[in-house]
């Protein structure tokens, strides 16, 4: 599977460069995501 996607990438560099943004894209909103939890969580509420 990784020789057909490493081939694929090869072939397709424009593709490859589609998904590697579309993949930082994911990935920083996760972290932007996790960040605003945190901020949450750790707010300082003292309603428990």
């Amino acid at each position: 599977m990784t020789g057909g996607l490493l081939y694929l990438a090869y072939a397709y560099p424009m593709a490859a460069a589609g998904v590697a943004a579309l993949l930082l894209v994911i990935a920083v909103g996760l972290l932007v995501f996790a960040r605003r939890v945190l901020k949450r969580l750790f707010s300082g509420s003292t309603d428990s």
